[in-house]
């Protein structure tokens, strides 16, 4: 009789790719471009914490999985999240034995599709500088590299810039500046970028430089608003004279900062210097007031509206209560205001046992131009 050991040995490789493709899937997973919202439903806003916690225990799972298999022929799961140096040394090792085995012996060889930084703890050492560069030489498939540099730990990491790189590039970064050696993989490949100015009036050090030239395939950017100073305004009016004419899609970030006078310094930029931005996004938390703003940018065709950290069951009646004020802007309101968050059967109770403002909702006076949406469109 067949010990176990031995039917797994007799197993195709096929059949367990096939098998860890459907255990470890997670939706989203290996898409190259940012999926925005309102071109796929559902898509997760990228940089949302709360959604990059549950992507990164789906992928915590399958990385777990992978590494229970990873014997012998069995080692085809395409997706890796790391978050300490030993684990960054342990798969570059074992990616050198996968090497070795399908040389020697013809096993199946480790296809890693993406490698996932974003969730590198704060306590944690800084990346080994030559870990990442031993890694990106044995990582062939490799379709996207995800780095969450909120705490600079990952912001010395080179790579070899002689190498081609057909990986797309998610990063977060402070103060709008990139370091010189963070070519990871080459900043042409940067699809989604995330600004946050929480460093007031910090200089830019030796290492640091300017947006100098735009990046054609970089057309999401993720701004967090804070209080308004002569440096950020400095900055963000440079990111944006060199870059914004490629950008199509804008989250603003209001949980910081939602006064009037910042969105509206922020939608000035965005008028004068994106003339091709179709998508704009307000990201706002579950007590924060929005004030709808006096304009929005002539080319945006789809407002979103997306509360982190949880909704409140009244929270469909207060996103109802902000489209009042805003379909008070007459025909400034752009095509489609969608609400990002799906709503859930709490806000609808709350919303049919008060008749009154369940009438005044159904009764607004919507510009011809303009359609209410929910998450799903």
């Amino acid at each position: 009789m067949q010990t176990d050991v031995e039917v797994v040995q007799r197993t195709p490789p096929e059949i367990w790719l096939s098998i860890f493709e459907h255990a470890t899937f997670v939706p989203h997973a290996f898409d190259t471009d940012v999926a925005d919202p309102f071109d796929v439903p559902g898509a997760p806003i990228p940089f949302d914490t709360s959604s990059k916690i549950t992507s990164g225990r789906q992928l915590s799972r399958s990385d777990r999985s992978s590494w229970s298999a990873n014997y012998g022929t069995i080692s085809l799961t395409p997706c890796y999240t790391k978050r300490d140096n030993h684990g960054l040394k342990c798969l570059r090792n074992t990616l050198i034995q996968s090497e070795k085995s399908f040389t020697s012996h013809g096993s199946a060889k480790l296809r890693v599709r993406r490698l996932d930084l974003s969730s590198w703890p704060a306590n944690e050492l800084e990346v080994t500088p030559d870990l990442p560069i031993g890694l990106f030489a044995h990582l062939p498939n490799l379709e996207i590299f995800c780095t969450w540099d909120e705490n600079h730990h990952v912001g010395g990491v080179a790579y070899d810039s002689r190498r081609s790189s057909r990986a797309s590039f998610h990063h977060r970064t402070p103060r709008g500046v990139i370091a010189e050696t963070q070519i990871i993989p080459d900043r042409q490949s940067l699809t989604c970028l995330s600004i946050d100015s929480v460093c007031e009036g910090a200089p830019v050090g030796a290492d640091m430089q300017r947006w100098t030239r735009p990046l054609e395939a970089l057309q999401n950017v993720h701004i967090t608003l804070f209080s308004l100073s002569n440096g950020r305004k400095d900055g963000m009016e440079a990111f944006f004279c060199v870059q914004g004419a490629y950008l199509r899609t804008v989250q603003l970030d209001m949980r910081y900062c939602a006064l009037p006078d910042c969105v509206e310094f922020y939608l000035g930029i965005l008028t004068t210097h994106c003339p091709n931005l179709a998508h704009l996004i307000f990201i706002r938390g579950p007590l924060d007031k929005l004030w709808p703003p006096v304009s929005f940018p002539p080319t945006v065709n789809h407002l979103g509206i997306y509360v982190v950290c949880g909704v409140s069951p009244r929270g469909l009646s207060d996103h109802l209560e902000l489209m009042r004020s805003l379909v008070d802007r007459g025909d400034k309101v752009p095509g489609v205001v969608r609400r990002l968050n799906a709503s859930t059967e709490e806000e609808w109770e709350y919303l049919c046992h008060d008749a009154d403002r369940r009438a005044l909702y159904l009764s607004m006076p919507l510009p011809p131009h303009c359609r209410l949406e929910d998450a799903e469109g």
